[in-house]
């Protein structure tokens, strides 16, 4: 390699520097803008969940006591339209240099849906969707596209529009932890009944207002598109904390590189140096 490609690799590796410098401090400075107020909503929606537990588990002990009085089938849906049956989604996104975080959900997400066998697929994002079709070829799944830069309102409607017809739905995603740890995990959005596991529960009792149906039906509406969305804010989160490490250590490579590169520089220089003095040499004695 002459001098010249050598200071040419130099400019590129710095160009390069530069330019993963700048996606570092757009993730960093996102990741920032919604990382306190993802936190926050953290603990609130974790609770809310337990709450639409709650609801729902009234709701089938009671659905349940009078399907054996009248003799008829003890699953009645809340909301027109509802099924029985289950579904599974996966955010992932529409985009790389997202780090092993889409990676990682993608394969939690893929072992669930070979083990459980649910009824319904969805898939969010590009990256999942050719995930999924070269994983998984010929299964049918749902797609929807969804943006990376911000939550579309409208995107979250179509999405809880569909995942809200089933009667358990799933959702598979990351979860921010810290700055060095993202995680993927399997959230149950669609109120699961407990299991009757502590006398304590057992001894938990409710007033439900105006009544236990308009409240569950509630539940399954307004709540149950806010526990997504706010999936869909943690999902965010934990992509930028992944791309800001993926492109910290990408910096570190770059620099690396062009650490070998001054090295190489120097080499070939002296390369070139040792060669003339010999040419100078040769002059002398050949005089």
């Amino acid at each position: 390699m002459s001098i010249k490609a050598v200071e040419n690799e130099i400019e590129n590796a710095a160009s390069l520097k530069v330019l993963v410098e700048t996606y570092k401090l757009m993730a960093a400075n996102s990741m920032r803008r919604i990382r306190s107020s993802v936190l926050e909503n953290r603990a609130f929606h974790l609770g809310l969940n337990d709450v639409y537990q709650e609801v729902k588990r009234s709701y089938e002990i009671i659905i349940s006591a009078e399907a054996r009085k009248k003799n008829k089938p003890k699953r009645t849906p809340l909301v027109a339209g509802k099924t029985a049956k289950s579904v599974y989604a996966l955010i992932s996104a529409n985009t790389g240099l997202y780090g092993e975080v889409i990676s990682k959900t993608f394969s939690l997400f893929a072992e669930a849906v070979r083990n459980d066998k649910p009824d319904e697929v969805v898939v969010i994002g590009k990256v999942g969707e050719a995930f999924f079709r070269e994983t998984m070829p010929g299964r049918k799944f749902s797609y929807f596209d969804f943006p990376d830069t911000q939550i579309s309102l409208e995107g979250l409607r179509a999405v809880a529009g569909h995942l809200k017809k089933f009667d358990r739905a799933v959702v598979f995603h990351g979860v921010f932890k810290s700055f060095l740890s993202q995680v993927a995990v399997s959230s149950p959005i669609s109120g699961e009944v407990l299991e009757k596991t502590t006398q304590a529960a057992e001894r938990v009792r409710y007033i439900y207002e105006p009544t236990l149906e308009v409240v569950a039906a509630f539940f399954e509406t307004e709540i149950f598109v806010s526990l997504l969305e706010q999936i869909f804010h943690e999902s965010r989160l934990s992509k930028l904390a992944s791309r800001m490490m993926l492109l910290d250590r990408s910096g570190q490579t770059i620099d690396g590189f062009v650490k070998k590169l001054f090295l190489q520089q120097q080499r070939i220089r002296h390369r070139i140096f040792n060669n003339k003095q010999m040419d100078t040499v040769r002059g002398i004695i050949a005089s």
